[in-house]
């Protein structure tokens, strides 16, 4: 029989995804290590942040009992191998526990990244795992990071400090049609921070404005992070994007997706390949024609993977009330929020 560091592992629990589940997250009916415990040691892994005039705050934070599932399934956010890519970092912190502050004190004022603490989990409720991890309740810091030795626990980098090398910054705008790689909203404690899927997120002057003033409209209170998955296309990009909606939507799609009919028709004409439909869209580009506002530099995707329904409509609402036109867009090649940014961004 199998074993690991809690001792034998009970049949069936290596042979089905069910029995591998609960083993990996210790099923309290069947296979609980755990007991009555509910105090864990755990990492910070994001500055505490305000979220009402009562003093409460809140972080992310890293369990680090061994046993438990973030150690076991979740990427280290503070790991070095993934940190020089922030919308990454993003993305694998908020896959970890929010940690509530129920107000201000002494200790609880001096945490930042990579502080040990000790947190308070809930019962989940749930039989195939012991414990809430959703949220936590702060106890006591328990070790600052100045304390440890640097050479051994890797810091937790800045999310913003991760575009650093990314080329201009979002603020300089860029050309019309060329564009410049986006970079990171500056973060807050007051707003929401906006961040590119990855360096090929490309942006224009008229994106930049768009996005400057969708961030003073949302509240970090209310969505904390938003991912950019798409802005200025070239012809081949566009191409990209028509081949994964061919393929998985089917052709009717584009003509449903675009008002253009004539400029969906010269694409549809040609096999559903990225370089076949690349050179349909240059050559419509180079006679002044754009079937999508992402290749004029005026259209720009959100994405909605790690948001909830509310959240998707208050960027909808809010980004409307700025003059645009921003709707959710569903489709098997990736649901979206979709923005077309009108000229008078540009100025």
């Amino acid at each position: 029989m199998a074993d690991d560091e809690n001792g034998l592992i009970p049949p069936g629990s290596l042979t089905t995804t069910t029995g591998l589940l609960n083993w990996v997250l210790k099923k309290p009916s069947e296979y609980n290590i755990f007991g009555s415990k509910n105090v864990f040691q755990a990492k910070v892994l994001t500055p505490p942040r305000s979220t009402d005039a009562s003093g409460k705050s809140v972080c992310m934070v890293r369990i680090l009992d061994p046993a438990m599932a973030h150690m076991k399934l979740l990427r280290d956010p503070c790991d070095i191998s993934i940190s020089s890519d922030p919308a990454l970092v993003s993305f694998w912190q908020s896959l970890h526990t929010k940690m509530i502050i129920e107000k201000a004190g002494a200790a609880s004022d001096d945490l930042g990244e990579n502080d040990i603490v000790d947190i308070i989990l809930e019962p989940s409720g749930h039989g195939n795992a012991p414990y809430d991890l959703q949220t936590g309740k702060f106890l006591k810091l328990t070790e600052k990071s100045s304390t440890i030795d640097v050479d051994t626990r890797p810091k937790c980098l800045s999310v913003v400090a991760g575009f650093d090398d990314m080329g201009p910054s979002v603020l300089s705008g860029g050309d019309a049609h060329t564009g410049t790689q986006l970079a990171g909203l500056d973060e807050s404690d007051e707003y929401v921070s906006i961040f590119p899927k990855n360096k090929t997120v490309t942006i224009t002057p008229a994106i930049t404005n768009f996005l400057q003033q969708l961030q003073k409209q949302i509240l970090k209170s209310e969505i904390d992070t938003i991912i950019v998955t798409s802005g200025l296309r070239t012809a081949r990009a566009q191409a990209w994007t028509s081949y994964n909606k061919r393929l998985k939507d089917g052709d009717e799609a584009l003509l449903i997706l675009y008002s253009q009919k004539d400029l969906v028709n010269e694409a549809l004409a040609v096999e559903n390949t990225v370089e076949a439909m690349a050179a349909v869209y240059q050559s419509q580009m180079d006679r002044g024609k754009y079937l999508s506002k992402h290749m004029r530099g005026s259209g720009v995707d959100f994405r909605i993977s790690n948001l909830t329904p509310p959240q998707w409509e208050i960027i909808t609402t809010r980004a409307n009330a700025l003059g645009v036109k921003s709707f959710y867009e569903e489709s098997k090649a990736g649901d979206h929020i979709h923005t077309d940014i009108p000229s008078s961004f540009n100025s």
